[in-house]
């Protein structure tokens, strides 16, 4: 933008004046206000802009609590780094950003392929030890299972054997009552060819 181009309006020799406009309207002093209002608003952010700059160069405030920014910023870079890899690709063929971290995942540390037999032993009977343990056995164990707590989950073998129909289907059935629609399906009526 040129240094002239602001105060256009306020030299030009022919203005258009709105219907509606006072009769003591001046476009130049109406031009010149909105300009200088201009003016006071850039050097209004321009000064705050600078105390913000001003504040300090670390991480925390006077006070020693972090800056609001900082501490935003710091809550959103987990955000950032989740949605970066949340695409199909897990974010491996996405742009990279200007200034952009690289994420840092979780280091996978692997066993070396040759250790000694004895580790192997010791790894497979803790293994075998925690598969036959008593908190397991106890699941397995009809007689060390609680009185409040069925081995069986009735409902679920309802469903199965009503095959969806509920506990009333099933007492029908058992009883060999026809119930709702005659017994021939879902339709109760004649239907397909005979």
């Amino acid at each position: 933008m040129s240094r002239q181009k602001p105060r256009r309006l306020e030299e030009q020799w022919i203005t258009e004046v709105p219907a509606n406009a006072d009769v003591d309207f001046d476009p130049r002093k109406e031009a010149r206000d909105e300009r200088k209002a201009r003016v006071a608003k850039n050097e209004k952010q321009r000064l705050g802009n600078a105390a913000r700059a001003a504040g300090g160069t670390g991480k925390k405030g006077e006070d020693g609590e972090p800056r609001p920014r900082d501490a935003r910023k710091q809550q959103i870079e987990p955000t950032l780094a989740t949605s970066r890899i949340s695409t199909a690709s897990m974010g491996k063929f996405d742009r990279k950003l200007d200034g952009e971290k690289k994420v840092r995942g979780v280091k996978r540390k692997f066993d070396p392929t040759e250790h000694p037999l004895s580790d192997e032993k010791d790894a497979s009977l803790a293994l075998i030890s925690r598969m036959g343990s008593d908190a397991k056995k106890s699941r397995r164990d009809p007689a060390a299972a609680p009185d409040d707590e069925p081995m069986l989950n009735v409902c679920k073998a309802v469903r199965f054997a009503s095959k969806g129909r509920g506990g009333v289907a099933l007492g029908r059935a058992a009883a060999g009552g026809r119930g709702r629609g005659g017994g021939r399906g879902r339709g109760g009526g004649r239907g397909g060819k005979r």
